[in-house]
């Protein structure tokens, strides 16, 4: 049984499930497992310094203001869901596939 793409489309905008683990060597994708997005972070979880960095690098990646990616659940916790414009919707499923 193949595994649903962690995302989901709500109108103009869409949600990305996401696992964050912190500390790595580098930031970039690791996957995908349990419904979910991986994403390594060189950054540390302290005051707030790895969402800065997890918001940083999906802007980065899809070309937007940082302004317009948000963690909409999870800020205190490794699963987050961070929601985007749809616009990237095409982009993100390349990088994701």
């Amino acid at each position: 049984m193949q595994q649903q793409p962690p995302i989901t489309r709500t109108g103009d905008r869409f949600q990305l499930k996401l696992k964050v683990i912190t500390g790595s060597s580098t930031t970039g994708p690791a996957g995908i497992k349990n419904n979910e997005f991986i994403v390594r972070l060189n950054a540390v979880p302290e005051k707030g310094k790895a969402n800065k960095a997890l918001i940083a690098y999906f802007a980065k990646l899809l070309h937007i203001a940082k302004s317009d990616c948000d963690i909409i659940a999870g800020r205190q916790s490794r699963h987050k869901i961070i929601s985007f414009p749809g616009r990237c919707y095409d982009d993100l499923l390349k990088y994701l596939f």
